[in-house]
């Protein structure tokens, strides 16, 4: 059995501020570093070797963190960074529903609709098909394999391997420094665990269903 760990990178500013962040790259928050910790534990004695992450600094610093715990090496894939929102990146949710709530929600529901300079979940999705093909083309079968990245990035992977649709996917809540679990046996994969943040203990902060 083939095992993918799909691991959300730990809190960042936006992330506390609630901002939307996108392609922004911003760091981790010294809560987000306790996540990042937390899961080296998490992961600590797993048969992972290699960790396979976003570009972006708070995915990279993560999966740093547990490779540096485990042993593991760390692949850069660019098709894991996360979904670009255009000119929604930078704005206060509280902001976007007070001014752009409906174009928000029909960019979120209607994976064909492109955020206004950004890209579409089918976009997203094709991104992301592509990355998992490749990574997992190169993996042996029966190995744990680990891929750090995004909120919108983890919720396309249950859309690629599981076929939840696009647009359902976007409302499965993920939090910051969560771990979603993907079987493969049986010439299928299934969904295991989703959003597991047992080994955040008390403070696993607030799930979000939005980016």
């Amino acid at each position: 059995m083939t095992t993918l760990y799909a691991i959300r990178h730990g809190e960042t500013d936006y992330n506390k501020e609630d901002r939307v962040q996108g392609s922004h790259d911003s760091e981790l928050t010294p809560f987000g570093v306790f996540q990042a910790e937390a899961l080296a534990q998490r992961f600590s004695g797993s048969g992972i070797e290699v960790i396979h992450s976003s570009p972006l600094k708070r995915a990279q610093v993560t999966a740093e963190t547990i490779a540096e715990t485990i042993g593991a090496e760390v692949r850069i894939h660019d098709g894991l960074q996360e979904l670009n929102c255009g000119e929604f990146e930078g704005l206060l949710f509280e902001e976007i529903k007070r001014t752009r709530w409906e174009e928000f929600l029909t960019w979120l529901r209607e994976p064909e609709v492109a955020a206004p300079g950004g890209e579409s979940m089918n976009q997203l999705l094709d991104r992301v098909s592509a990355a998992l093909e490749e990574i997992l083309g190169g993996s042996a079968d029966g190995c744990e394999i680990a891929v750090v990245s995004h909120a919108g990035v983890v919720r396309m992977t249950l859309a690629a391997l599981v076929g939840v649709p696009v647009g359902v996917s976007t409302a499965f809540s993920l939090t910051n420094g969560s771990v979603s679990s993907f079987y493969h046996r049986r010439d299928r994969w299934t969904c295991h665990a989703w959003n597991d943040t047992g080994h955040l203990g008390t403070f696993e902060g607030k799930a979000k269903s939005v980016l």
